[in-house]
């Protein structure tokens, strides 16, 4: 009991002390950026002039890394306020590892003048989700203009496609704006699509005597043809056979030993996909 009334009593004296302020100072604006996350997108000049100056303490580091992907390191010798060194179009990410802080910008190429024309030799670069839509309102985006997308995987599922028009895959990166009266926002050139039906995989069973065709791709099916990839066949005794190949296509291959067979699909970007291929036999027998 008397432990309690000693701390409430050094409590109460707390909350005495509290109500008296040690300091004051005038008033001053306090600044909250709650919109969204990164990156941030700039559109215009005006947007980039706007941009507050990043603040550092002495012994802050900054770590730039440009649109090419090149890095920077900036050591900063004393308490400063300064602009960041953005110069181009693109994605800007700058990191201050001493304080534990990112943040990254998406900076439009028309800011300094690396758009592109927009044609099938000057392909506009475009890094957000609503420049495409800004560009035809503006009138310079229209039936026919070709762009590329550079603001990350997730930019092509993001992009606003202006209404009345479609965008289509001209090549790999590559896409074109076409007039559509019929409400279709894309569209792609025909390609042939294989699909295996005649059984759930990766794995197989099968018999001595039948060539399996065995699908490969050096891209995951994405039909580049320049991409290599690697057929390795592992049967239940023997040697492996290798299977060098470019592009996508299939591999006859007739297995002619009984038991379990490993089959695997190298990719160029080291993407490994295996499985097994069960091969029974059996005899006839017959009556007479």
């Amino acid at each position: 009991m008397k432990l309690f009334f000693s701390t409430f009593a050094v409590v109460a004296g707390l909350c005495a002390v509290a109500d008296t302020p040690v300091a004051t100072s005038a008033d001053c604006a306090y600044a909250l950026d709650t919109a969204g996350g990164w990156p941030r997108a700039i559109k215009t000049a005006a947007g980039m002039a706007a941009l507050p100056s990043a603040v550092y303490r002495t012994g802050d580091t900054l770590v730039t890394t440009a649109p090419d992907g090149t890095t920077t390191t900036t050591a900063k010798a004393s308490d400063c306020a300064e602009a960041l060194p953005i110069n181009a179009g693109g994605l800007w990410t700058f990191a201050n590892p001493r304080q534990k802080g990112e943040a990254s910008f998406i900076v439009r190429h028309s800011i300094y003048g690396t758009l592109g024309e927009g044609t099938l030799a000057s392909p506009a670069k475009l890094v957000d989700a609503d420049e495409l839509v800004d560009l035809e309102e503006a009138g310079t985006a229209g039936d026919g203009y070709h762009f590329t997308l550079l603001g990350g995987d997730s930019l092509l599922s993001a992009l606003s496609v202006p209404s009345g028009f479609a965008i289509a895959e001209v090549a790999d990166g590559l896409w074109r704006m076409d007039a559509s009266a019929e409400g279709c926002r894309y569209t792609s050139a025909a390609v042939a699509y294989p699909i295996d039906s005649k059984q759930t995989g990766p794995n197989r069973r099968t018999n001595t005597r039948e060539a399996l065709p065995i699908a490969y791709s050096g891209d995951n099916w994405h039909w580049n043809a320049s991409q290599s990839a690697t057929l390795t066949i592992t049967p239940p005794e023997g040697d492996t056979a290798t299977f060098p190949r470019t592009g996508t296509g299939v591999e006859p291959f007739v297995f002619d030993k009984l038991g379990r067979w490993g089959v695997r699909l190298t990719m160029e970007n080291g993407t490994v996909l295996d499985s097994f291929v069960d091969i029974f036999g059996g005899f006839i027998l017959s009556y007479h």
